[in-house]
This record gives structure tokens, C-alpha cells and sequence, in this order.
């Protein structure tokens, strides 16, 4: 499952098999960030992700608003323009979702590009690649071709491209740590639902340590087999229904 919804109402028809069961959510904390971190060799988003005593929203706001001159709404913004990172979303995109002027929308992106130019650069890379007609391939084989840009199309092609590598590279980190993971689990918890860069398992209540040691170890192996440029973070949250993680 891909698309997910945010309906309460139907997550809430998720629930574990049984009474005495658990559902544990592990799931990577911003996974797309760390791969364009990664391929970028970005050392300012490198230095943040490798402390874990530091939170990337707070200082990515902090750098731009000034120390103790924001509040939750700054971060929100910035949480928004963060996530758009990975397929290069524009000013007018983030005026509407945040009900910003389009004028405040650019400078809030200019002024966050500004913090991570080996980002931009390697984006920028990446959209040279595509528009010369090369074919994406990412380090887990997986390639992207584009085979028609028009003029009409480009901006989503564009878009797409810079999506396609975290994107795919952070869902096959998570596929991975699953392959290693399923005879492990094997009589000690079931698969539940893999999402992009999460896995959802059921096991006993009196299980549940055990699992979750389980998914952290094999889920940030698989991350640090990808890259020890910076390290993969997993959160785990647990409940009876999915609605509850």
C-alpha cells in the first residue's frame, strides 16, 4: 500500500487478528532526506542528521527566521518546504498549502536553498542529466527513462526526475531490511503493511521487545549498507489499529 489515507475512519478497520496481539509501526525518520543528503554529499544536512541530539526543523527554522524569532507556525513552513525538497517543489506550490503570498513562498525557498548549496547543486545536476536525455539508475539497479519532454511536460518530467532516486532508493533501503528481516520474523510476528519507508508487523503483546529490537537492528543495517554518510534513524510506534501508530 502506497497512498495513504488519512481517514481515520478507515484506518480504524486495521486492527490486529487477535485481542492479545500488538501492531508495531517501525519507520524511518525523513528517509528521502537522508538519501538526497547522501547523493548530494550535503555536509550542512549531514552534520544535523548524524546528532541525534539535534532536530533538523528546528535548526533549518532557527537558520532562517533567527534564534527565538519563530514559533510552531515557522516550522510548519519549513517542515513543508523540507518535504517538497525531493521532487523540487516550487514557490507557488507552497504559497497555496501554507496561504502565503507567492512573493514570501520565494524568498522562504530562497533562503532554505541557500543553507544547503551541494542540494541544489546536485538537483540541478540531475535536471542536466534529464533534459540531455540520460537514463536515471539508482544503486539498487532500478532505472528511470524519459523518453518525450516537450515543452508542455517539462516541468513535470523535471519534477519527477528529482523524485524518482530518494524516493525509490528510500522504499528499496526499507524493502531490503525486509528481506532480511521475514526469516527472523518467521513464528514471532506477520508482515502487516509495507509503506514506502515503513513496515507495519503483528505479534504477541509479550513479543513485542523482542520485535521491535528486531526491525531497529535489521532496518538501520540495511540504511548503513547503503550509505555511512549519515545514519538511518527508526521510530517505532505501536497500538491495535493502524489508526493508533
Amino acid at each position: 500500500m502506497q497512498n495513504i489515507v488519512r481517514d481515520k475512519r478507515i484506518k480504524k478497520q486495521f486492527t490486529v487478528e487477535t485481542e492479545g496481539n500488538i501492531l508495531i509501526q517501525a519507520d524511518y525518520k525523513q528517509a528521502e532526506g537522508r538519501v538526497i543528503t547522501t547523493l548530494a554529499h550535503d555536509e550542512y544536512l549531514a552534520s544535523i542528521f548524524s546528532d541525534p541530539t539535534r532536530d533538523i526543523f528546528d535548526e533549518l527554522t532557527e537558520q532562517i527566521y533567527g534564534a527565538d524569532n519563530w514559533s510552531k507556525e515557522e516550522r510548519v513552513k519549513i517542515k513543508s518546504v523540507f518535504y517538497g525538497l525531493s521532487y523540487g517543489r516550487g514557490a507557488a506550490s507552497i504559497g497555496i498549502e501554507l496561504g502565503i503570498s507567492i512573493e514570501e513562498a520565494r524568498e522562504l525557498l530562497a533562503n532554505f536553498k541557500a543553507l544547503i548549496p551541494a542540494t541544489v547543486s546536485w538537483q540541478a545536476s540531475i535536471t542536466h542529466k534529464v533534459l540531455a536525455g540520460e537514463d536515471l539508475t539508482t544503486p539498487f539497479g532500478r532505472k528511470r527513462s524519459f523518453w518525450l519532454i516537450t515543452d508542455q511536460n517539462r516541468a513535470d518530467v523535471i519534477n519527477e526526475a528529482l523524485s524518482f532516486l530518494p524516493q525509490s532508493i528510500a522504499s528499496d533501503i526499507c524493502v531490503s531490511a525486509l528481506v532480511k528481516l521475514q526469516p527472523q520474523l518467521q513464528g514471532l510476528a506477520t508482515t502487516r503493511l509495507t509503506i514506502h519507508d515503513a513496515l507495519i508487523v503483528e505479534c504477541k503483546n509479550s513479543d513485542s521487545e523482542e520485535v521491535i529490537d528486531l526491525l531497529k537492528t535489521e532496518m538501520t543495517a540495511a540504511g548503513r549498507a547503503f550509505t555511512d554518510f549519515v545514519p538511518f534513524v527508526v521510530d517505532v510506534s505501536t497500538g491495535k489499529r493502524w489508526s493508533e501508530l
